[in-house]
């Protein structure tokens, strides 16, 4: 609303006053007054005005407040509004409303709702579900002006006039209806006022629900780095591209119009056109090496719904005005149609209340919905993962090239995430990622590989930040390190670990397809350190059980005069033996050495011939010398890929 009232009277001492005077200060405290209600306050219905109808017959109005456009306030008061009769409104040529009138001689069809206290109410026509049906409710507060004369027999002094306010309760046809929408739109248009004025509650929140499907797969254990690819294919080309990715995009695009009134111009379905630029990318270069990138296509896209979810369930709270044209329902409130509405309980013509961005922390929330939209903007317009190549050839990995950064994983918002390796704008979407630490001019706090933090990367490319409590980290990103050969990427990691002393380790999985192949020695050289995990657990519980056993068996009497080893006498004492450090299973730790035990002899004859424990490693020699491919592995894969097994 935009005061036209822009000047007022000052008095003085003993000025002539007139009617000029009076009205203009009359006409500018009233203005101010109706401004400060719909900009500090807000506009439409407030509370109640809800509309009910009984057996067609008895319309009800509840008790109930509401502020039109230009800040006359619509209300019904102590009681509910019940009419049972209806008649033709007909708006008095002195109310000079023009939406309801089609020109200056011809009017709207308007119905007038009577209860048993208009004065009009015995003539009124009886309500009926045939005139109901199809109709809009309306409040109008309308405002007629009359003359106050005294007239007597001698005179007839002119008293001036008065203005009555009536709060009329009308019926509307939908068509009519519209006939006054349009020109509202025409005469906020002509105003040059532009805004989220009337947005399409439906729409908003009928925007689909996206989910990121799941990598399908094979259950019968035959998973390799093809099966892994094939999966991410499954979901990024499906029908090429036509499934996921282009519900993805229809509904960033959707999400886009029903916003627009609050966000910057883009050209049409401009969000989608990215996404399909992007997912044609990813087409090229699927069958070349990039294929090892379909993760980051994938991560990628469950950012984007992440985003998208934030942006639209924000926006939708978004629903305060600033200066709102006092053109939109001047003097009028849509209380809903008689009957429908969305599946949210909406009506569609229902004026609801717009508050003042002062309250309830809107214009904060203004400011965030449109940060969120920009961030949704910048990773559609900096996902890049070609150039992602490094040099395998180095000698030895530059200390920064790969980089941990702490985050979070799970139900967490993608704001409180770190920001993901694959967005090469990651300084600029930085500044867009997190709305409060953005709003507290703390973007620096944001970490990423390419972000630069406040916390100063060290000579080892990790920050100060992993120096700190890590308790309200529960995830970890590892980047930069494809491309690399593996052995290397593992030691890098391993000298990062153990100096920041995070708490997980990294693993190298083996998922070539040769790996089913026991005799590959090559091909089963990327070991995995969770089966050695496992094995070394399995190998705990082996070994206590194993022990019990021997206990018991290694106490058994033996006959004092048995010959042992070399016909020597039998042993009358304990001899320890040192532990084997290189078995597995320490059975010799389980012997029981009491005098002519089995135990001691058993103890006196390893002593004897130490070749009894030499066996293992002499067989793991023939092996190795019988498989060339071995050369290629370190020695401490031959020790787990070899000799562990064996012994």
């Amino acid at each position: 609303m935009i005061p036209n009232n822009t000047d007022f009277p000052v008095f003085e001492a003993n000025q002539v006053l007139t009617n000029e005077h009076l009205n203009r200060m009359r006409l500018y405290l009233d203005e101010q007054t109706r401004l400060t209600r719909t900009s500090l306050y807000g506009i439409g219905i407030v509370c109640g005005l809800t509309v009910s109808v009984d057996s067609g017959k008895t319309l009800t109005i509840s008790k109930g407040f509401g502020v039109t456009s230009e800040g006359y306030i619509a209300l019904i008061g102590n009681e509910d509004f019940v009419a049972d009769k209806y008649k033709v409104y007909v708006i008095p040529d002195e109310d000079d409303y023009g939406l309801f009138r089609l020109d200056k001689s011809n009017k709207l069809e308007l119905l007038q709702l009577l209860d048993k206290n208009d004065d009009t109410y015995a003539d009124g026509i009886d309500l009926s579900s045939t005139v109901l049906s199809n109709k809009v409710v309306l409040l109008f507060v309308e405002l007629f002006q009359s003359k106050l004369k005294n007239c007597s027999p001698s005179s007839c002094d002119d008293k001036g006039q008065k203005t009555t306010v009536t709060i009329r309760k009308l019926l509307i046809d939908p068509k009519q209806l519209k006939v006054v929408k349009d020109k509202i739109t025409a005469n906020y248009t002509a105003a040059k006022a532009s805004g989220d004025f009337f947005p399409d509650l439906t729409a908003r929140l009928n925007l689909p629900d996206l989910r990121l499907p799941r990598l399908h797969l094979p259950v019968n254990n035959k998973t390799n780095a093809q099966s892994i690819f094939a999966a991410y294919q499954s979901v990024i080309l499906k029908n090429d591209g036509k499934d996921f990715v282009n519900a993805v995009g229809l509904a960033l695009d959707e999400a886009y119009k029903a916003f627009k009134p609050l966000l910057p111009a883009l050209d049409e379905n401009y969000l989608s056109k990215k996404l399909t630029a992007i997912v044609a990318e990813y087409q090229t270069i699927q069958s070349k090496e990039a294929i090892i990138y379909s993760q980051y296509y994938y991560d990628f896209l469950g950012d984007l719904i992440q985003a998208y979810d934030e942006f639209r369930w924000q926006a939708l709270e978004l629903l305060g005005l600033c200066t709102p044209p006092g053109e939109l329902f001047p003097r009028h409130l849509e209380l809903g149609e008689i009957t429908g509405a969305n599946f949210a309980g909406n009506k569609e013509h229902r004026h609801y209340f717009r508050p003042s961005p002062v309250l309830s922390g809107q214009q904060h929330l203004c400011a965030e919905v449109k940060q969120l939209f920009l961030r949704l903007k910048l990773m559609l317009e900096g996902f890049k993962v070609t150039d992602l190549d490094a040099n395998a050839k180095e000698e030895k990995i530059p200390a920064n090239a790969i980089r941990i950064s702490p985050s979070v994983y799970g139900k967490a918002s993608l704001s409180d995430k770190a920001v993901p390796y694959y967005y090469k704008n990651s300084k600029t979407l930085s500044d867009a990622w997190n709305y409060q630490k953005t709003k507290t001019g703390r973007m620096a706090e944001n970490l990423g590989y390419y972000v630069d933090s406040q916390f100063h990367r060290a000579p080892d490319g990790s920050t100060n930040a992993l120096d700190y409590d890590l308790e309200s980290y529960n995830f970890f990103r590892i980047e930069g390190h494809i491309g690399w050969a593996w052995r290397k990427v593992l030691t890098d990691l391993d000298g990062k670990i153990k100096a920041k002393r995070l708490p997980f380790n990294v693993i190298a999985l083996n998922a070539h397809p040769l790996a089913e192949s026991a005799g590959d020695l090559s091909a089963c050289c990327a070991a995995t350190d969770d089966l050695q995990v496992i094995y070394n657990i399995w190998l705990a519980e082996l070994n206590a059980s194993v022990k019990g056993q021997i206990a018991i068996l290694s106490q058994l009497t033996l006959p004092s005069k048995t010959p042992v080893g070399n016909g020597k006498k039998p042993a009358t004492e304990a001899t320890a033996l040192t532990a084997n450090t290189e078995a597995k299973i320490g059975l010799t730790y389980g012997l029981k050495t009491t005098a002519n035990s089995l135990g001691l002899q058993l103890t006196a004859a390893i002593k004897e011939n130490p070749d009894l424990l030499a066996n293992a490693n002499k067989l793991a020699q023939n092996v190795l010398a019988a498989n060339p491919e071995t050369e290629k592995l370190s020695y401490a894969e031959v020790k787990l890929l070899v000799n562990t097994p064996i012994e």
